[in-house]
């Protein structure tokens, strides 16, 4: 028989496991939940103590400005990272965009004009990867390819503090 079922990523109605707990069965969600699965006590892994480490090394390399360069919606890993550097101190500059309109080339561009620019980069892998593909100018691979070095992993997706 089955002795729990663990919902991960769980979406829609709920219908599955609703018939699952009126049968005795725990359920629970993993990582993240939502509609009819909102209500399932869940378990969710956590990111604090990496990001915390990466802002600590960011400042031990002597990074004093970090872009986040991420899609306009909440993205756990990252909000967590953001936290992390605000309690350390780091200054950060967000730069946000609608998933389909993401343009690493003019973003690199955006980036490389600040004065002072950001000398750290923290991008989804997807983004990370467009971001180091577009950089040019040696100036921009510099920053751009270190979106490989380092990588925290969370549920569905990558993030990558540059270092």
């Amino acid at each position: 028989g089955v002795e729990a079922l663990g919902c991960v990523h769980g979406n829609g109605d709920g219908g599955a496991p609703e018939g699952y707990a009126a049968a005795g069965v725990p359920v629970m969600a993993l990582i993240t939940k939502s509609g009819g699965y909102g209500k399932l006590p869940m378990v969710a892994p956590s990111t604090a103590d990496a990001s915390a480490e990466c802002v600590t090394r960011l400042k031990a390399l002597g990074h004093k400005l970090v872009a986040i360069v991420t899609p306009d919606r909440h993205i756990g890993p990252v909000e967590t990272f953001a936290a992390a550097a605000k309690d350390k101190r780091l200054k950060l500059h967000r730069d946000s965009f609608r998933d389909a309109d993401f343009d690493a080339r003019a973003t690199l561009r955006t980036l490389m004009a600040m004065d002072p620019r950001p000398t750290a980069i923290v991008a989804l892998q997807g983004e990370a990867a467009k971001l180091a593909d577009g950089a040019r100018p040696a100036s921009e691979r510099c920053i751009a390819r270190s979106a490989l070095r380092a990588s925290v992993k969370s549920s569905k997706q990558s993030w990558h503090p540059l270092m």
